[in-house]
């Protein structure tokens, strides 16, 4: 199966949606304590950044011109007293549609971010991914990211009357 990886333009964010619901719909569904079904799934702001900002950048995935996956990355320079200054790219955001997984295509956005990485002489790529997601962990495992902090949580229990 051959697959292509683009910058995507603004002419692309519908196909990004419809990407994005279905994805989003697996955190409905094993995370309802933390994720709703919307019909918003970006903010106009956030969503348009990835269009028209030097620092932040949109990647699609097709196959046969249709688009499957996507990934929004985001170019992070830090500069703060306390921390070591250093550029790193954040991955905001990535997904595959369920029937074009394990074909190959994260992957392939994944070494398109590692070159943008090195465009920008970034010297990490970083993410964040639920404990639960257990193929996108099996991904970034296979492509040499490690764990370097835990996100916690202690849930409680509403007092009802």
């Amino acid at each position: 199966m051959e697959y292509k990886i683009t910058k995507a333009l603004p002419v692309d964010k519908n196909s990004i949606l419809m990407i994005k619901r279905q994805a989003h719909e697996f955190f409905v569904q094993s995370l309802p304590h933390l994720y709703q079904s919307s019909n918003i799934l970006f903010t106009a702001d956030f969503f348009d950044n990835y269009f028209n900002n030097s620092n932040h950048v949109a990647l699609l995935a097709k196959v046969n011109h249709q688009s499957v996956g996507y990934a929004l990355i985001d170019k992070v320079t830090v500069d703060l007293p306390m921390m070591k200054n250093r550029v790193y790219v954040y991955i905001q955001d990535i997904a595959v549609m369920e029937e074009y997984r394990n074909l190959g295509i994260a992957t392939a956005l994944l070494n398109t971010i590692e070159g943008l990485a090195a465009d920008w002489k970034a010297e990490s790529l970083e993410l964040a991914v639920h404990m639960n997601n257990v193929g996108a962990i099996q991904l970034y495992n296979r492509a040499g990211f490690t764990v370097r902090t835990y996100r916690m949580e202690k849930m409680f229990i509403p007092y009802i009357q």
